[in-house]
Protein backbone atom coordinates (compact mmCIF):
# COMPACT_ATOMS: atom_id res chain seq x y z
CA UNK A 1 0.00 0.00 0.00
CA UNK A 2 1.28 3.32 -0.46
CA UNK A 3 2.05 3.99 3.57
CA UNK A 4 4.15 0.87 2.98
CA UNK A 5 6.01 2.25 0.11
CA UNK A 6 6.40 5.97 1.98
CA UNK A 7 7.99 3.82 4.79
CA UNK A 8 10.44 1.83 2.54
CA UNK A 9 11.31 5.24 0.69
CA UNK A 10 12.10 7.00 4.51
CA UNK A 11 14.72 3.67 5.12
CA UNK A 12 16.28 4.11 1.90
CA UNK A 13 16.75 8.25 2.71
CA UNK A 14 18.34 6.58 6.44
CA UNK A 15 20.90 4.59 4.23
CA UNK A 16 21.47 7.74 1.83
CA UNK A 17 21.80 10.04 4.78
CA UNK A 18 23.98 7.80 6.74
CA UNK A 19 26.79 7.06 4.14
CA UNK A 20 26.97 11.11 2.93
CA UNK A 21 27.06 12.36 6.61
CA UNK A 22 30.13 9.73 7.76
CA UNK A 23 31.63 10.80 4.20
CA UNK A 24 32.05 14.14 4.81
CA UNK A 25 33.34 13.50 8.12
CA UNK A 26 35.90 11.17 7.10
CA UNK A 27 36.75 14.20 4.32
CA UNK A 28 36.46 16.86 6.94
CA UNK A 29 39.34 15.13 8.94
CA UNK A 30 41.47 14.58 5.64
CA UNK A 31 41.11 18.11 4.36
CA UNK A 32 40.79 20.19 7.12
CA UNK A 33 44.15 20.56 9.42
CA UNK A 34 42.46 21.78 12.42
CA UNK A 35 40.67 18.51 12.70
CA UNK A 36 43.70 16.13 12.04
CA UNK A 37 44.10 15.13 15.76
CA UNK A 38 44.50 11.84 17.54
CA UNK A 39 41.04 12.04 18.97
CA UNK A 40 39.28 12.71 15.79
CA UNK A 41 40.93 10.23 13.83
CA UNK A 42 39.06 8.01 16.96
CA UNK A 43 35.94 9.77 15.35
CA UNK A 44 36.64 8.57 11.69
CA UNK A 45 36.83 5.20 12.82
CA UNK A 46 33.41 5.89 14.25
CA UNK A 47 32.31 7.33 11.33
CA UNK A 48 33.72 4.33 9.02
CA UNK A 49 31.61 1.94 11.09
CA UNK A 50 28.56 3.39 10.40
CA UNK A 51 29.21 3.56 6.80
CA UNK A 52 29.81 -0.33 6.76
CA UNK A 53 26.57 -0.43 8.71
CA UNK A 54 24.96 1.91 5.87
CA UNK A 55 26.92 0.12 2.86
CA UNK A 56 26.75 -3.74 4.09
CA UNK A 57 23.73 -4.28 6.53
CA UNK A 58 21.01 -1.70 6.08
CA UNK A 59 20.05 -2.41 2.42
CA UNK A 60 19.83 -6.19 3.12
CA UNK A 61 17.95 -5.14 6.26
CA UNK A 62 15.33 -3.47 3.76
CA UNK A 63 14.90 -6.10 1.30
CA UNK A 64 14.41 -8.41 4.32
CA UNK A 65 12.11 -7.20 5.82
CA UNK A 66 10.39 -6.78 2.31
CA UNK A 67 10.86 -10.44 1.70
CA UNK A 68 10.80 -12.24 5.13
CA UNK A 69 7.21 -13.18 5.07
CA UNK A 70 7.36 -14.44 1.11
CA UNK A 71 10.68 -15.99 0.02
CA UNK A 72 13.22 -17.38 3.02
CA UNK A 73 16.93 -16.26 2.57
CA UNK A 74 19.48 -19.34 2.38
CA UNK A 75 20.73 -19.69 6.04
CA UNK A 76 24.27 -19.05 5.06
CA UNK A 77 23.71 -15.89 3.86
CA UNK A 78 21.09 -14.69 6.95
CA UNK A 79 23.84 -16.14 9.41
CA UNK A 80 26.59 -13.93 7.76
CA UNK A 81 24.19 -10.62 7.07
CA UNK A 82 23.49 -10.80 11.24
CA UNK A 83 27.17 -11.33 12.25
CA UNK A 84 28.05 -8.13 10.04
CA UNK A 85 25.11 -6.47 11.62
CA UNK A 86 25.82 -6.85 15.16
CA UNK A 87 30.22 -6.47 14.37
CA UNK A 88 28.81 -3.17 12.98
CA UNK A 89 26.48 -2.06 15.88
CA UNK A 90 28.86 -3.59 18.71
CA UNK A 91 32.18 -1.66 16.86
CA UNK A 92 29.58 1.58 16.90
CA UNK A 93 28.67 0.67 20.83
CA UNK A 94 32.03 0.35 21.60
CA UNK A 95 33.41 3.30 19.84
CA UNK A 96 30.82 5.50 22.06
CA UNK A 97 31.95 3.86 25.14
CA UNK A 98 35.62 4.26 24.33
CA UNK A 99 34.70 8.23 23.85
CA UNK A 100 33.32 8.30 27.29
CA UNK A 101 36.05 6.76 29.02
CA UNK A 102 38.77 8.96 26.83
CA UNK A 103 36.96 12.24 28.04
CA UNK A 104 36.86 11.39 31.71
CA UNK A 105 40.49 10.56 31.63
CA UNK A 106 41.24 13.74 30.01
CA UNK A 107 39.65 15.83 32.19
CA UNK A 108 40.74 13.85 35.16
CA UNK A 109 44.21 13.60 34.17
CA UNK A 110 44.66 16.59 31.79
CA UNK A 111 48.54 16.53 32.21
CA UNK A 112 49.28 12.69 32.13
CA UNK A 113 46.57 11.58 29.86
CA UNK A 114 47.02 14.62 27.62
CA UNK A 115 50.25 13.69 26.56
CA UNK A 116 49.60 10.10 26.14
CA UNK A 117 46.69 10.50 23.82
CA UNK A 118 48.84 13.02 21.28
CA UNK A 119 50.63 9.80 20.88
CA UNK A 120 49.76 8.36 17.48
CA UNK A 121 50.39 4.85 18.98
CA UNK A 122 47.81 5.15 21.85
CA UNK A 123 44.90 6.09 19.22
CA UNK A 124 45.93 3.15 16.69
CA UNK A 125 46.03 0.54 19.60
CA UNK A 126 42.42 2.26 20.95
CA UNK A 127 40.77 1.79 17.30
CA UNK A 128 42.42 -1.92 17.24
CA UNK A 129 41.39 -2.53 20.70
CA UNK A 130 37.88 -1.47 19.68
CA UNK A 131 37.73 -3.40 16.41
CA UNK A 132 38.84 -6.75 18.00
CA UNK A 133 36.25 -6.68 21.23
CA UNK A 134 33.85 -6.29 18.16
CA UNK A 135 35.04 -9.06 16.15
CA UNK A 136 34.97 -11.45 19.61
CA UNK A 137 31.40 -10.69 20.09
CA UNK A 138 30.59 -11.39 16.25
CA UNK A 139 32.69 -14.01 15.82
CA UNK A 140 31.00 -16.52 18.49
CA UNK A 141 27.31 -15.72 17.31
CA UNK A 142 28.50 -16.70 13.34
CA UNK A 143 29.48 -20.09 14.44
CA UNK A 144 26.69 -21.07 17.02
CA UNK A 145 24.28 -19.87 14.53
CA UNK A 146 25.88 -21.61 11.85
CA UNK A 147 25.36 -24.67 14.82
CA UNK A 148 22.06 -24.23 15.41
CA UNK A 149 19.31 -26.19 14.00
CA UNK A 150 16.61 -25.27 15.74
CA UNK A 151 16.07 -22.54 13.24
CA UNK A 152 14.10 -24.63 10.42
CA UNK A 153 12.52 -21.50 8.84
CA UNK A 154 14.16 -18.39 8.80
CA UNK A 155 12.40 -15.22 9.75
CA UNK A 156 13.00 -12.28 10.26
CA UNK A 157 16.19 -11.35 12.66
CA UNK A 158 15.88 -15.73 13.29
CA UNK A 159 19.16 -16.24 11.80
CA UNK A 160 20.59 -17.78 14.63
CA UNK A 161 20.04 -19.19 18.75
CA UNK A 162 17.41 -17.82 20.57
CA UNK A 163 17.71 -19.67 23.88
CA UNK A 164 17.40 -17.11 26.50
CA UNK A 165 21.03 -17.55 27.93
CA UNK A 166 22.10 -17.01 24.16
CA UNK A 167 20.07 -13.73 24.20
CA UNK A 168 21.04 -12.54 27.33
CA UNK A 169 24.83 -13.18 26.95
CA UNK A 170 24.99 -11.72 23.88
CA UNK A 171 23.22 -8.14 24.61
CA UNK A 172 25.08 -8.14 27.74
CA UNK A 173 28.31 -8.09 26.17
CA UNK A 174 27.54 -5.80 23.31
CA UNK A 175 25.13 -3.69 25.00
CA UNK A 176 24.08 -3.22 28.47
CA UNK A 177 28.07 -3.76 29.49
CA UNK A 178 28.96 -0.46 27.37
CA UNK A 179 25.61 1.27 28.67
CA UNK A 180 26.96 0.85 32.45
CA UNK A 181 30.59 1.66 31.35
CA UNK A 182 29.63 4.99 29.71
CA UNK A 183 27.10 5.81 32.04
CA UNK A 184 29.25 5.54 35.31
CA UNK A 185 32.07 7.94 32.75
CA UNK A 186 29.80 10.26 32.34
CA UNK A 187 28.55 10.44 35.83
CA UNK A 188 32.22 10.37 37.02
CA UNK A 189 33.02 12.87 33.83
CA UNK A 190 30.08 15.38 35.30
CA UNK A 191 31.46 14.67 38.89
CA UNK A 192 35.03 15.84 37.86
CA UNK A 193 34.46 18.97 36.12
CA UNK A 194 32.31 20.10 38.74
CA UNK A 195 35.44 19.86 40.95
CA UNK A 196 37.86 21.69 38.30
CA UNK A 197 35.33 23.80 37.37
CA UNK A 198 34.95 24.93 41.47
CA UNK A 199 38.73 24.77 42.42
CA UNK A 200 39.74 27.12 39.12
CA UNK A 201 36.95 29.61 40.20
CA UNK A 202 38.47 29.52 44.00
CA UNK A 203 42.08 30.07 42.21
CA UNK A 204 40.68 32.85 39.97
CA UNK A 205 39.30 34.56 43.25
CA UNK A 206 42.97 34.48 45.08
CA UNK A 207 45.03 35.45 42.37
CA UNK A 208 42.25 38.18 41.62
CA UNK A 209 42.64 39.09 45.56
CA UNK A 210 46.33 38.99 44.97
CA UNK A 211 46.67 41.26 41.70
CA UNK A 212 44.82 43.84 43.57
CA UNK A 213 47.22 43.77 46.93
CA UNK A 214 50.53 44.03 44.71
CA UNK A 215 49.32 46.72 42.80
CA UNK A 216 47.85 48.49 45.42
CA UNK A 217 51.49 47.82 47.47
CA UNK A 218 53.19 48.78 43.89
CA UNK A 219 51.30 52.29 43.68
CA UNK A 220 52.07 53.26 47.28
CA UNK A 221 55.48 53.27 46.47
CA UNK A 222 55.43 54.69 43.49
CA UNK A 223 57.19 58.18 42.52
CA UNK A 224 54.27 60.95 42.14
CA UNK A 225 55.41 61.75 38.71
CA UNK A 226 55.42 58.28 37.54
CA UNK A 227 52.17 57.39 35.81
CA UNK A 228 51.18 54.00 37.26
CA UNK A 229 51.11 50.96 35.07
CA UNK A 230 48.11 48.48 36.34
CA UNK A 231 48.91 45.11 35.87
CA UNK A 232 47.04 42.73 33.80
CA UNK A 233 47.94 39.43 34.79
CA UNK A 234 44.53 39.26 36.70
CA UNK A 235 42.30 39.73 33.25
CA UNK A 236 44.63 37.28 31.78
CA UNK A 237 43.73 34.45 33.76
CA UNK A 238 40.59 35.15 34.11
CA UNK A 239 39.83 35.62 30.66
CA UNK A 240 41.90 32.07 30.82
CA UNK A 241 39.65 30.14 33.06
CA UNK A 242 36.29 31.38 31.29
CA UNK A 243 38.19 29.86 28.26
CA UNK A 244 39.07 26.72 28.95
CA UNK A 245 35.49 26.25 31.76
CA UNK A 246 33.81 26.98 28.41
CA UNK A 247 35.54 24.29 26.14
CA UNK A 248 35.52 21.68 28.83
CA UNK A 249 31.74 22.52 29.46
CA UNK A 250 31.13 22.22 25.70
CA UNK A 251 33.19 18.81 25.26
CA UNK A 252 30.87 17.31 28.06
CA UNK A 253 27.51 18.80 26.75
CA UNK A 254 28.71 16.97 23.55
CA UNK A 255 29.17 13.45 25.49
CA UNK A 256 25.88 14.17 27.24
CA UNK A 257 24.26 14.46 23.71
CA UNK A 258 26.11 11.33 22.16
CA UNK A 259 25.33 9.73 25.24
CA UNK A 260 21.43 10.51 25.26
CA UNK A 261 21.33 9.66 21.84
CA UNK A 262 22.72 6.26 22.15
CA UNK A 263 20.51 5.42 25.04
CA UNK A 264 17.20 6.48 22.99
CA UNK A 265 18.51 5.08 19.74
CA UNK A 266 19.63 1.44 21.36
CA UNK A 267 17.77 0.99 24.54
CA UNK A 268 14.69 -0.11 22.52
CA UNK A 269 15.99 -2.32 20.42
CA UNK A 270 17.48 -4.28 22.91
CA UNK A 271 15.32 -4.16 25.47
CA UNK A 272 12.78 -5.85 23.27
CA UNK A 273 15.55 -8.27 22.25
CA UNK A 274 15.54 -9.53 25.48
CA UNK A 275 12.09 -9.47 26.25
CA UNK A 276 11.49 -11.36 23.45
CA UNK A 277 14.29 -13.97 23.89
CA UNK A 278 13.17 -14.94 27.70
CA UNK A 279 9.49 -14.32 27.78
CA UNK A 280 7.44 -17.19 25.64
CA UNK A 281 4.47 -15.59 26.68
CA UNK A 282 5.17 -12.05 25.74
CA UNK A 283 6.05 -13.19 22.11
CA UNK A 284 2.56 -12.37 20.79
CA UNK A 285 2.58 -8.42 22.07
CA UNK A 286 6.11 -8.59 20.04
CA UNK A 287 5.59 -7.98 16.18
CA UNK A 288 8.07 -8.45 13.48
CA UNK A 289 6.89 -4.65 12.49
CA UNK A 290 7.78 -4.15 16.12
CA UNK A 291 11.61 -4.85 16.02
CA UNK A 292 11.80 -3.56 12.78
CA UNK A 293 11.13 0.02 13.57
CA UNK A 294 13.19 -0.26 16.93
CA UNK A 295 15.75 -1.95 15.05
CA UNK A 296 16.00 1.37 12.17
CA UNK A 297 15.63 3.49 15.43
CA UNK A 298 18.75 1.94 15.99
CA UNK A 299 20.54 2.55 12.35
CA UNK A 300 19.69 6.17 12.68
CA UNK A 301 22.14 6.65 15.23
CA UNK A 302 24.82 6.66 12.46
CA UNK A 303 22.82 9.74 10.72
CA UNK A 304 22.36 11.64 14.02
CA UNK A 305 26.38 11.61 14.94
CA UNK A 306 27.79 13.72 12.32
CA UNK A 307 24.72 15.99 12.38
CA UNK A 308 26.08 16.40 16.31
CA UNK A 309 29.54 17.18 15.13
CA UNK A 310 27.96 19.73 12.52
CA UNK A 311 26.17 21.99 15.18
CA UNK A 312 28.90 21.90 17.92
CA UNK A 313 32.13 21.50 16.52
CA UNK A 314 32.93 24.84 14.69
CA UNK A 315 35.75 22.79 12.47
CA UNK A 316 33.70 20.29 11.42
CA UNK A 317 30.73 23.07 10.38
CA UNK A 318 33.49 24.85 8.38
CA UNK A 319 34.37 21.66 6.93
CA UNK A 320 30.88 20.52 6.08
CA UNK A 321 30.35 23.65 4.21
CA UNK A 322 33.42 23.91 2.05
CA UNK A 323 32.85 20.41 0.92
CA UNK A 324 29.29 20.96 -0.09
CA UNK A 325 29.64 24.11 -1.77
CA UNK A 326 32.61 22.62 -4.09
Amino acid sequence: DCAYNWAVLFLFLIVVAAIGGNILVCLAVRQERKLQSMFNFFLVSLALSDMLSATLVMPLSIVKSLIADQLPVPKLMCVAWYSLDVLLTSSTIIHLCMISIDRYMSLKFPLRYGHAKRSCKQTLFKILLVWVISFCIAGPLFLFSMLDTTQSAVAYKGCGPETPAFVISATVTSFYLPLLIMTIMYALTMRALRCQLHEQRRLAVTNSLSSRDDSTYSLRRASPRASPRLPHKSNNNSNGFFSVAGRRRRAVQVLGILFAVFVICYLPFFLTYVIKGTCRSCEPYISPRMIMAFEWLAYSGSVINPIIYHIFNPDFRRAFQRLLCC
